[in-house]
């Protein structure tokens, strides 16, 4: 009956903002003690297509009451102490090893290594990744090689350090971290000489 639809209707929506509530809860846990991005992946509720816009801080209210708490695009490129971070939430690496022999590309880090190496976050788009159509310049032109380039929702935790080829005596650590809602793996960066290792929180599933 139409009341029994309704009731539905509720629970349903109860249930999807459950996951952004345990979210929310967990975020402000952590900006307690250390600053946070946060970027939106293929699943949340922002944008489909590339580039995705920050989340709204609407949907974290007790995360956004931190100042350390920023909310970012993807692709998300910054600076922590003067290190330069380049990535994404993984929607173009995986793209890129669906429409790739596995004999050229055999892991999510040649992936990224041929992102550095040709200067372009996004090379199946607009083919068969959802980009947004830009008339004059395309924002998926890396311009300037990072110290970090990132990519999240891997399988498994990979890493290792290139040399830049554009720039002289410069190397780019590349890092796929593996998704932390299978894994309980994340990756943990020194910036003072991009050494990159995993930490394993031992989630139980």
């Amino acid at each position: 009956n139409e009341e029994g639809k309704q009731n539905e209707t509720i629970v349903s929506r109860l249930r999807g903002v459950q996951p952004l509530e345990q979210l929310d809860l967990v975020l402000s846990q952590i900006l307690s003690s250390v600053p946070l991005d946060l970027i939106p992946g293929e699943n949340d509720p922002t944008n489909f297509v590339l580039p995705q816009q920050p989340l709204h801080p609407c949907l974290l209210p007790e995360s956004a009451r931190y100042t350390s708490f920023r909310t970012t695009t993807n692709p998300y490129h910054s600076e922590i102490g003067k290190v330069s971070f380049l990535g994404t939430s993984g929607q173009n690496i995986r793209d890129i090893m669906r429409c790739t022999l596995r004999k050229s590309l055999k892991t999510p880090c040649d992936a990224l290594e041929m992102i550095v190496r040709f200067c372009h976050l996004a090379p199946t788009a607009p083919d068969t990744l959802g980009c947004f159509p830009f008339m004059m310049r395309d924002p998926c032109v890396v311009t300037d090689c990072p110290d970090i380039m990132f990519s999240g929702d891997c399988d498994a935790f990979e890493t290792r350090l290139i040399d830049s080829p554009q720039y002289e005596n410069k190397k780019t650590r590349l890092v796929c971290v593996p998704n932390f809602s299978k894994t309980g793996v994340a990756a943990l960066v020194n910036l003072k000489d991009f050494s990159c290792r995993p930490i394993s929180f031992g989630l139980d599933h």
